[in-house]
């Protein structure tokens, strides 16, 4: 197939490979080749179930296929690779391969954008106290309810960390990484990982998190039993709770200005 027949490939006034896109009540836009081609790699690993680990073509394969330079597929696979959408490895028994739509990925872009915006910490906090405790009442009503149960009641009765407290802070992060997944909305679930992982590597480093344990153990006590319970308005007013009482602290232990502008990091 010629460059001029590939589907998803055309040229532009200057001769260079791009793509024109009309969209009703929207200007006309132009693509680079390379961004066209990454969204079409994306559309390949979903369309074929890729996961995460498998293998993509070499990139003799991917030129063939695309029919574009060796310079557009390059830039194309760097584009997905700083997502975290692909993965390049190195070496002779190298390539490309399919990453994983994690939040940390979200979260890197998510603060570029913030920081762009002006968005400050503070307004972060908040967005976190209005959108958790919308998972936590989705999550109440997830219809497998030996699932809710396998998942949360580890969080109903004391958990043995052996006084580590790598091991406690992990457990109590699973609270939340569980909340998230039960609510079965994967859009949610993505904004409220990368929500998270903004908080813990921005302002969660100065906190110990065995000085508060109390408080932590009692408030996700309370948000399990009110999932599992079914009782989504509980499991609402719960969440809401347990991240009303976090806030105050989060706020004296940030060494920052809550009032500045997010940083991408």
């Amino acid at each position: 197939m010629s460059r001029a027949q590939h589907p998803e490939v055309g040229t532009d006034a200057q001769g260079s490979e791009a793509r024109r896109v009309n969209a009703p009540g929207l200007p006309r836009t132009v693509w680079k080749t390379s961004e066209v081609v990454a969204f079409a790699i994306v559309k390949s690993i979903v369309g074929s179930g890729l996961r995460s680990g498998d293998r993509l073509p070499l990139e003799g394969e991917m030129l063939e296929h695309y029919q574009v330079s060796r310079e557009s597929l390059r830039e194309a696979l760097r584009l997905l690779e700083a997502q975290g959408i692909v993965t390049i490895r190195r070496g002779p028994q190298g390539g490309p391969m399919v990453g994983e739509a994690q939040s940390a990925n979200l979260a890197r872009t998510m603060t570029l954008y913030f920081q762009l915006a002006g968005a400050t910490y503070d307004e972060l906090l908040d967005a976190w106290h209005t959108l958790e405790p919308v998972a936590a009442e989705l999550a109440a009503r997830h219809p497998d309810r030996a699932a809710v149960i396998s998942a949360l009641d580890t969080h109903t009765h004391e958990f043995h960390d052996g006084g580590e407290r790598a091991a406690y802070t992990a457990h109590s992060n699973t609270l939340h990484f569980d909340v998230n997944d039960l609510a079965g909305n994967r859009v949610l679930g993505l904004i409220l990982g990368a929500v998270g992982d903004i908080i813990r590597t921005h302002v969660l480093l100065q906190i110990d998190p065995f000085q508060i344990r109390g408080l932590i153990d009692d408030d996700h006590e309370a948000i399990a039993e009110a999932i599992i319970d079914g009782d989504g308005p509980a499991a609402r007013d719960a969440m809401a709770a347990h991240i009303a009482h976090l806030l105050p602290i989060y706020r004296d232990h940030w060494e920052g200005d809550l009032d500045g502008p997010i940083e991408w990091k």
